[in-house]
C-alpha cells in the first residue's frame, strides 16, 4: 500500500498512514494494509488524464472477525500495466492487521512500481496507527502462483514477514502482542493508488488467492478461515473479483 521509489533489496522507514480496519464492505481508505491496510505513502499526484482518479482501491477480501496469528496464500505473478503517474503501482498481498484503534499490520506479497518492467516481492509492516512504516522490496516475483505468509513468533515475540515459500524478507522490529489489540485479522488484497492503474490479472488471466489458510491458536493448526466475502472497495473502478471457493480462493482482474 504504498508508493516506493525504487530500492531494490533496500529497507526503509517512512512516515505513513495505513488503511483503517473497516466493517465487511466497507470502503477502503488505504491500506496498505485492509479492505483493510496497507500500502499509502506519498501524496497523490494527478498524473495523466490517463491515470483517472488518484485514490486506494482494494480488490480482495474484506477483514475478517477470526484473531489470526498466521496468514498465507499462494498468489498468481501477474505483471499489471501501470497509467504512468509519479506515484503508480499495483500490488497483491497477504496481510495480518491489528485491530481498530492500534492500526499496526504486517503483509507481504509482490508490487510493480513505476519505472519498473516486472514485479518484484516486498514486505512491510507498521507498528501503530500514523506511525512509520518500515518496507523492504525482495528479488522479482517468480513466474506460477508463489507462497506468501506472516506468521507471529510466540517466543520471539515477532511477526516474521515470508515470500516466494521460503524467503524471510522482513521481522517487525516490536512484539505486536504488546502494542496491537485484538482481534488480529486477515486479508488478502490486490491494490492500486491511481483508478488508471491496472489490478494484478486480466480478464484472460487472472490473478489467484489460492491455499488460503490462518492458525487462531498457539500451537494450532492452520486452518481454512471462515466468514469471509469479497469486493472492490471503489465500485466505479474497473476491477473484478470472484469467489472459486468460498473462504479459500478467490481471483482478481482488470476487466
Amino acid at each position: 500500500k504504498r508508493v516506493v521509489p525504487p530500492m531494490i533489496g533496500k529497507e526503509f522507514y517512512m512516515p505513513r498512514k495505513r488503511r483503517a480496519i473497516m466493517p465487511p464492505l466497507a470502503v477502503f481508505v488505504l491500506l496498505s494494509s485492509v479492505m483493510a491496510v496497507p500500502i499509502i505513502w506519498l501524496s497523490p499526484s494527478a498524473g495523466a488524464a490517463s491515470c483517472g482518479t488518484a485514490e486506494v482501491t482494494f480488490d480482495g477480501t474484506n477483514v475478517g472477525s477470526q484473531n489470526v496469528y498466521y496468514v498465507q496464500s499462494n498468489i498468481t505473478t501477474n505483471v499489471p500495466t501501470l497509467c504512468g503517474a509519479s506515484n503508480s503501482h499495483s500490488s497483491a498481498w497477504t496481510m495480518i492487521q491489528g485491530s481498530a484503534g492500534s492500526g499496526g499490520y504486517a503483509q507481504s506479497g509482490y508490487i510493480r512500481l513505476k519505472g519498473y518492467s516486472t514485479a518484484h516481492m516486498f514486505a512491510e509492516y507498521n507498528e501503530y496507527n500514523s506511525g512509520s512504516f518500515h518496507f523492504k522490496e525482495g528479488a522479482a516475483a517468480p513466474s506460477g502462483a508463489p507462497l506468501y505468509y506472516e506468521s507471529y513468533d510466540f517466543s520471539a515475540g515477532d511477526i516474521q514477514m515470508v515470500v516466494d515459500t521460503s524467503t524471510l524478507l522482513l521481522t517487525t522490529d516490536f512484539d505486536p502482542e504488546l502494542v496491537w489489540t485484538t482481534p488480529w485479522v486477515p486479508e488478502w488484497e490486490g491494490e492500486t493508488h491511481h483508478t488508471g492503474d491496472n489490478m494484478p490479472g486480466t480478464a484472460s488471466a487472472r490473478t489467484y488467492f489460492s491455499s488460503m489458510l490462518v492458525t487462531t491458536s498457539r500451537g494450532g493448526g492452520a486452518v481454512t478461515p471462515s466468514g469471509l466475502t469479497v469486493s472492490v472497495s471503489n465500485p466505479g473502478t474497473n476491477y473484478g473479483v470472484a469467489w472459486d471457493t468460498v473462504d479459500s480462493k478467490f481471483d482478481i482482474w482488470t476487466k
